[in-house]
């Protein structure tokens, strides 16, 4: 008989007592859309539900790949994921091209942090006034506040010429 090497039975220890205080939760992404306006990733929780938000950033780039892009957004939370539910995050884009979540799974077991990445989501705005000035549930990107703002400038002066064109028709003056 030949004996190759013992060894001994060591208890591994259980999701939580790895983490301390982390949830053991388990998030993977099981598809993302653009519905004309918004675009939405959508997250399952396949550990133990959630303790804390979760938090997500989306990244842009014209052409290629957004992951080498840049980010258009602050970070951004969602509400806990329990075991075995799906939740659906969203954004608001600014602008045509392509655009992709980037999730952080702060307590994926055994691990401390991972980030998930969805596919690439292409966005075809028709025209800046055709998307949304104000987002659910994100801060608006720069972009959108410069949009915001020039359509707020130009409801002014629009309403500045149409005070102006009625004392004109009161007065009976013609310019």
């Amino acid at each position: 008989m030949i004996q190759a090497g013992s060894w001994a039975i060591v208890d591994v220890p259980s999701c939580s007592e790895n983490l301390g205080q982390g949830d053991c939760s388990k998030l993977k992404l099981t598809g993302e859309r653009f519905d004309g306006k918004n675009i939405y990733a959508s997250i399952k929780n396949t550990g133990e539900t959630m303790k804390t938000n979760g938090k997500y950033e989306v990244y842009f780039i014209e052409k290629g790949n957004p992951k080498n892009g840049s980010k258009v957004s602050v970070p951004l939370t969602f509400i806990p994921i329990t075991k075995g539910q799906e939740q659906e995050i969203l954004f608001t884009p600014a602008n045509s091209g392509f655009y992709s979540f980037k999730i952080f799974d702060e307590d994926y077991p055994g691990k401390g942090v991972h980030e998930l990445w969805s596919g690439e989501i292409e966005v075809r705005l028709l025209s800046k006034e055709n998307s949304s000035n104000e987002t659910v549930g994100n801060e608006p990107t720069e972009k959108q506040e410069e949009v915001n703002n020039s359509i707020e400038k130009g409801n002014e002066s629009s309403t500045a010429e149409n005070e102006m064109s009625e004392e004109n028709i009161n007065t009976g003056e013609n310019n």
